[in-house]
């Protein structure tokens, strides 16, 4: 699934979908999500809703047949027959996660850029939103990143906190790894103590054993300082 929005990332966005279904047979479903707002003087108008008058709807109806426009061009300059495109309203993450369920899809590539990745007003980002939400692998390509997928050989970084909860997305990263030709997963831990404090913890353990036997720190006490420390 290959969200776009007719903005500057859109052309970084399609490079990278179709390096990634070159390289793994997926075909693409390119989706375009029409919020249904208008920005007035007086706030945001819900333009689908049965209160609003036929001129607001009539905006709705033109930014809807300029996208389908906008879609057969995507599809005519990608040149694939395993190309499809939908037009959903509503809510962008939203709608990206039901379009995703809906076509059965492996992976969701979404564009951003500076700032679109962190918090808005309302809420989580579009991008942060999916990121959390979406059940399977989300690619997030950059403005004017241009990623390669053509290479014969790939490297996967799978970055997990080894928790219980991860398991199942450690097996998800490795199915999904494993179907990509030539790929090679890295599976990453970060330790998040830092060089003081384990150096803290190192000391402290040092002085335990300097002291009688029936007195050492037990290791609640050792990461306790550590805590402290």
């Amino acid at each position: 699934l290959v969200a776009v929005d007719f903005d500057e990332r859109m052309q970084s966005v399609l490079s990278a979908a179709k390096s990634v279904c070159a390289r793994t047979g997926m075909s693409m479903h390119v989706l375009h999500v029409i919020e249904p707002f208008v920005d007035t003087a007086w706030g945001s108008i819900l333009v689908a809703s049965p209160d609003t008058s036929n001129v607001l709807k009539s905006v709705l109806d033109k930014t809807h047949a300029n996208a389908q426009g906008r879609l057969r061009e995507i599809k005519q300059m990608l040149g694939e027959d395993r190309v499809t495109t939908e037009i959903a309203l509503g809510n962008p993450a939203d709608a990206i996660l039901k379009s995703a369920h809906d076509s059965s899809a492996s992976m969701i590539l979404i564009g951003t850029h500076g700032g679109s990745h962190g918090y808005i007003p309302k809420g989580l980002s579009i991008t942060l939103t999916v990121l959390s939400e979406a059940p399977i692998p989300v690619l997030v390509v950059k403005q004017d990143v241009q990623l390669d997928f053509d290479k014969n050989y790939a490297r996967m970084v799978l970055a997990d906190d080894l928790s219980d909860g991860t398991e199942a997305a450690v097996l998800n990263a490795f199915e999904f790894a494993s179907s990509i030709p030539n790929t090679h997963l890295i599976h990453l831990h970060v330790n998040t103590l830092s060089h003081e404090a384990l150096n803290f913890a190192l000391a402290s353990a040092m002085d335990a054993s300097r002291t009688p036997r029936n007195s050492y720190p037990d290791s609640g006490e050792i990461y306790q300082m550590v805590v402290n420390r």
